[in-house]
């Protein structure tokens, strides 16, 4: 099936106020088809309706729930000429029909539609069962058997694909009514298999959760359409999650319980009791916490407790190398650099040297990468395995100009393996290495850094390097920022 981008947007019919005229036909061919929303340009011979004579092939264009060659199609629109390709029937409504004659059915099942059938089977089967074709492969699949050449295992495919088409036809077209592309639809179908038509009617804010590409807007649409209560607590509760995720998504971990209220309430148009109740409801199925008057998603609320827990550990886990001494080890780094550090370079210096974890900050221009340097010659002198990296490509490479060593972006750090969606680096499988230095840290949101930490071992040396006054993370949390603020851990400001 071809792609031709022209045929995206169609020009509008010369009179929307016109009266419908109506084409029926069988479809011949598949011009074009988006499967995202199901704009389809199709060639169907007439059998009359719109048209002076019968088998004449028309261009139709139009979006439908889906379609195969081979189908019986009745469409409803207007005649338009095209500038590029001539007339056309604009159809408002498409309607598909499964074939019912032998002709009709050998196109429909040679399509492609039916995964073990092709053009030579699909003329054996349809001169072995003529019109009850698709009834056999319907109700009595194990008939498939009497055409030569089908085994149990084409005979399997040909039912699970049969059924999986049909389910999917019937999704797309229940979904299609409710404003739903097919792609998505077919993301359902997957998700849900057969009971996908009854979890939609029941709760579709589910597919917020279990289908990628659907939000909340999307689903709210759906639910309104299927007539679930405007008021509804389903509606309630789904509509507190995503107030918090877009507070999320702006960089917030938490939420005041009253800000929440309101931004919900301002969202959806319902009351605060009916919202209270829905907020007490997600407390109770832990998908949200409450922490005096902070409200966190689950995974946000764990991924800050964990991060301080982990930091907890590290600065109280033994140092696994003999103590450096810094009053020695940092006149010979800057002999070795050829350079003389200022007063605070040296006390941050003498920090991460010292220290399990640390923090260096400070704007532009203080020495934050020369100090990144001298502790690579330091910790490099003691033959220690040092791990250099940085939130972005641009600041890793950055590091590795100025060290002469690898640096590396956390993601590849910890690979980060699209086939599991996550990273091979983790609680169960950390990584090796003596001293973790990471720059531009104030990029780096909550569960970045949550990710990271449980990555490491015990054992490690960690140095924080960053400025809280630039480039904040663009996910939940300013990280470095709360942990200069805690007073936990060893900092120096440039």
């Amino acid at each position: 099936m071809n792609a031709h981008p022209h045929h995206n947007t169609p020009p509008a019919a010369d009179n929307d106020t016109a009266p419908l005229e109506a084409v029926t036909g069988t479809v011949e061919s598949i011009v074009f088809r988006n499967d995202e929303t199901g704009y389809t340009v199709c060639s169907v011979k007439t059998h009359g309706g719109g048209v002076r004579q019968r088998d004449t092939v028309v261009t139709i264009v139009g979006s439908c729930a889906a379609v195969w060659e081979g189908e019986e199609l009745h469409a409803e629109g207007q005649w338009i000429r095209h500038p590029s390709h001539g007339q056309q029937f604009q159809a408002k409504t498409i309607t598909c029909i499964t074939p019912t004659s032998t002709e009709g059915l050998r196109r429909y099942l040679a399509s492609g539609m039916i995964k073990g059938i092709g053009p030579k089977f699909a003329q054996r089967i349809v001169d072995r069962f003529g019109e009850r074709t698709l009834e056999v492969i319907d109700k009595e699949s194990g008939r498939l058997r009497e055409v030569e050449g089908i085994g149990e295992g084409r005979r399997k495919l040909i039912k699970e694909s049969w059924t999986e088409q049909r389910g999917v036809r019937e999704i797309m077209i229940f979904l299609q009514s409710h404003g739903i592309g097919t792609a998505k639809a077919s993301r359902i179908y997957r998700q849900y298999g057969a009971d996908a038509i009854a979890v939609v009617k029941r709760n579709p804010y589910r597919l917020c959760e279990d289908v990628w590409g659907i939000g909340f807007k999307t689903a709210d649409g759906i639910a309104l359409s299927v007539g679930i209560p405007h008021d509804s607590e389903v509606r309630a509760r789904a509509g507190l999650i995503y107030t918090l995720q877009t507070e999320a998504d702006e960089g917030h971990c938490f939420t005041l319980e009253s800000d929440l209220l309101l931004h919900a309430q301002e969202l959806l148009g319902i009351t605060v009791e009916i919202l209270g109740d829905a907020l007490a409801k997600e407390f109770e199925k832990g998908t949200l916490v409450k922490e005096d008057s902070r409200i966190y998603l689950r995974d946000l609320f764990r991924a800050e407790a964990r991060v301080a827990t982990i930091l907890r550990r590290l600065l109280d886990a033994p140092q696994p190398f003999a103590p450096i001494d810094a009053a020695r080890a940092i006149p010979w780094s800057e002999s070795k650099m050829g350079l003389n550090l200022a007063p605070l370079q040296r006390e941050a210096l003498r920090n991460a040297v010292t220290s399990k974890v640390s923090i260096i900050t400070g704007g532009p221009g203080v020495g934050k990468t020369t100090i990144i340097r001298a502790l690579t010659e330091i910790f490099g002198a003691r033959k220690l395995d040092i791990r250099l990296a940085a939130p972005t490509g641009r600041a890793a490479k950055r590091m590795s100009e100025a060290t002469g060593r690898e640096a590396q972006t956390i993601h590849r750090l910890l690979k980060f393996n699209p086939n599991i969606g996550g990273f091979e680096f983790n609680l169960d499988n950390p990584m090796s290495g003596d001293c973790f230095i990471l720059d531009e840290t104030s990029m780096i949101d909550i569960r970045l850094m949550d990710q990271f930490l449980q990555a490491l071992p015990d054992s490690v040396t960690l140095v924080l390097v960053g400025d809280t006054d630039q480039l904040p993370s663009v996910g939940p949390g300013n990280v470095l920022r709360d942990l200069i603020a805690s007073g936990a851990i060893p900092c120096c400001r440039l």
